[in-house]
C-alpha cells in the first residue's frame, strides 16, 4: 500500500514463497514453526558458479549467495508472483542466475528447440525484461554467468573463431560469425566485442531481407 494505506499492488503466494515475507512481518506466516526460510532448507542446487547459486526448494527457485543457506536470497518471480517448476512448460529449464548491479540475470534453455532466454530481474527477483538468444548468441552471456551455457566446451566465444571480416577500418572491425555480427576491436579476436542486436535480440543474416547489407561499424 501507499503511505495512506491504499492498496497499489499485490502478489499471490504459496506456503513456500510466503516465507520470504516473514522476516519483514516478524511472523511465522505459514505456520511451519520458523520465521523466514529454514537455515538449512532441503534444496536442489541447479548451479553454484560465480557469486550466486540457483537453488530449487520445492517448486520455487531462489537466487542465493553461493556460500549462504538455501532460500535466503530472493525468489524468482514473473508478473509479481513466484515462478513454479513447469510453469512455462516442460521444455523450459533454468540454467543459472547471477547477481548484477540492478538485480539478477537468469538464463533459461528450451530443451526442445535449443533456444535460450535471458531474464533481467530487479533486486527482489521480479522479471523486468528479457531477450531471446540462440546457441551462438548466448555465448556473450557466458562470462557473466561463469558457465558454458550452450554446451560447446568453452565459456565465452572461442579465442579465434572462424569469422568473415566485413570491414576493419578505424578502431572497430565488423565480423560475421555464422549468422551473427560482432563489433570487435580491430586488433582483437573475432567475437570478443558486442553482438549486433535489434529489439533486444540478436540480428541474424538476412533478417531484414536479402537486399539489406551491412557495410561497417565504428
Amino acid at each position: 500500500s501507499d503511505s495512506n494505506g491504499n492498496e497499489v499492488s499485490g502478489s499471490s503466494e504459496t506456503a513456500a514463497s510466503i516465507v520470504s515475507f516473514e522476516t519483514s512481518f516478524h511472523q511465522d506466516l505459514n505456520g511451519d514453526g520458523l520465521i523466514g526460510p529454514p537455515q538449512s532448507a532441503s534444496a536442489t542446487v541447479i548451479e553454484a558458479f560465480g557469486a550466486t547459486k540457483l537453488d530449487q526448494i520445492g517448486s520455487g527457485f531462489f537466487m542465493d549467495p553461493v556460500a549462504g543457506n538455501a532460500g535466503t536470497g530472493p525468489e524468482l518471480r514473473f508478473g509479481g508472483s513466484v515462478v513454479i517448476a513447469g510453469q512455462f512448460g516442460s521444455s523450459w529449464t533454468l540454467l543459472g542466475a547471477e547477481q548484477t548491479s540492478s538485480g539478477y540475470e537468469v538464463a533459461w534453455k528450451n530443451t526442445a528447440t535449443g533456444s535460450f532466454t535471458v531474464w533481467n530481474t530487479d533486486s527482489n527477483g521480479n522479471e523486468v525484461s528479457g531477450s531471446s538468444e540462440t546457441a551462438a548468441s548466448i555465448v556473450s552471456f557466458e562470462t557473466s554467468f561463469h558457465q558454458d551455457l550452450n554446451g560447446d566446451g568453452v565459456i565465452g566465444p572461442p579465442q579465434s573463431p572462424s569469422a568473415t571480416v566485413i570491414e576493419a577500418f578505424g578502431a572497430t572491425k565488423l565480423d560475421q560469425i555464422g549468422n551473427n555480427y560482432f563489433m570487435d576491436p580491430v586488433a582483437g579476436n573475432a567475437g570478443t566485442g558486442p553482438e549486433l542486436r535489434f529489439g533486444g535480440s540478436v540480428v541474424i543474416a538476412g533478417q531484414f531481407g536479402s537486399s539489406w547489407t551491412l557495410l561497417g561499424a565504428e
